[in-house]
């Protein structure tokens, strides 16, 4: 099955790069430049990012709480 754009970043960090190559060569092929600039244009995230997008798509409602927390705390501390 093929890796879409928004599929890209979910892939294990030494896969993007082939991934989002083999996308923009499908897109291009499909007569789809605009849309291969877009893919190709994209950048192989740092190691950290990798990790907190990967944690978030796996935990999503945990990553909720730390954001609600996150918000809770800076008010707290503005009060």
């Amino acid at each position: 099955m093929p890796v879409k754009k928004d599929d890209l970043y979910g892939l294990p960090v030494e896969e993007f790069t082939k991934a989002r190559d083999e996308l923009a060569k499908e897109l291009r092929n499909a007569g789809k430049k605009e849309a291969a600039d877009e893919v190709k244009a994209l950048r192989k995230p740092s190691v950290s990012a990798w990790a907190v997008n990967q944690a978030v798509r796996r935990r999503p409602q945990e990553a909720k709480a730390l954001v609600k927390a996150g918000d809770e705390l800076r008010k707290a501390q503005r009060g």
